[in-house]
C-alpha cells in the first residue's frame, strides 16, 4: 500500500512539474508576442527601455517617453496562470481576462486620489422563441453615467471626468489618479493592443490624453 502510494505521488509530482514547466514556456513565448504588440502601439511616442519578470504569469515592461509627457512609465501584462493548473482552471471558470496596467508619474502630479472602475451592462428581454421580428422591440443605447460615493466635486476633479468621458472609447477596465507615485494608473484589457483590434493605434494616445490633459488643466 505504501508502495502504491509513494509511486503515485511521485507520478503526481512529475505531471505537476511538468505542467508547470510547460506553462512556463508557453507564457514566456507568448510574452515576447505581447511585448511586439505593444511595441508596435507605441511606435513613434515611445520606446521599449527593459523588460523584468515579476512571477511566472506577471511581466513588466519599462517605457521611455519624452520628460514632458510620461516619467517612469511602465506597464504590468499579467497573463493566463498556466503554470498553476488549479489557478488556470479558475481562471478559466470565471473567465478572467489578461490585462496590461499602464503607470507612469505626471511632471505635475494630481492634487487629489481619484479611482474610476469601467464596468458595461447589457440588458435585453425575453421574447418568444419564434419571434424574429426586431421591429416590433424598441432598442435604446444610454451614454455613460457615473456612480460617486462624493457629495461634490471639486474643479480638477470634474475636468478630469469631462476629459476621461469625451476620450475616445477604449473599454478601460479601471484608471486612477494619486498624488503618490504612480501619479497615473490605467488597466485594459490586453486584447486590445493585439494586432487587429480597432483601438489598438489609439490607446496611447488615449492614455496620454487623459493623464496630460489633467495635468494641464491645473498650469
Amino acid at each position: 500500500m505504501w508502495r502504491n502510494f509513494g509511486f503515485d505521488f511521485l507520478i503526481g509530482t512529475l505531471l505537476v512539474m511538468g505542467w508547470y514547466y510547460i506553462g512556463l514556456r508557453l507564457n514566456r513565448r507568448r510574452s515576447m508576442k505581447v511585448v511586439y504588440w505593444i511595441d508596435e502601439a507605441i511606435h513613434g511616442s515611445a520606446r521599449i527601455a527593459g523588460l523584468e519578470w515579476l512571477s511566472p504569469s506577471h511581466f513588466m515592461v519599462r517605457l521611455r517617453f519624452p520628460e514632458h509627457q510620461f516619467k517612469r512609465a511602465q506597464i504590468h501584462v499579467r497573463l493566463h496562470p498556466w503554470e498553476l493548473p488549479l489557478r488556470w482552471l479558475m481562471s478559466r471558470i470565471h473567465k478572467a481576462q489578461e490585462t496590461m496596467t499602464f503607470e507612469a508619474d505626471l511632471a505635475s502630479p494630481p492634487t487629489f486620489n481619484m479611482q474610476v472602475q469601467g464596468q458595461r451592462w447589457v440588458g435585453k428581454v425575453r421574447r418568444k422563441k419564434n419571434d424574429q421580428n426586431l421591429e416590433n422591440y424598441q432598442l435604446e443605447r444610454l451614454g455613460p453615467f457615473v456612480i460617486t460615493t462624493r457629495p461634490d466635486w471639486d474643479q480638477n476633479i470634474v475636468n478630469a471626468m469631462d476629459t476621461l468621458s469625451s476620450s475616445a472609447p477604449c473599454d478601460f477596465l479601471q484608471v486612477s489618479f494619486n498624488p503618490e507615485t504612480p501619479n497615473f494608473t490605467a488597466t485594459l484589457p490586453l486584447d486590445l493592443v493585439r494586432p487587429g483590434s480597432e483601438y489598438r493605434a489609439t490607446i496611447f494616445d488615449t492614455m496620454r490624453e487623459l493623464a496630460i490633459g489633467e495635468s494641464q488643466s491645473r498650469t
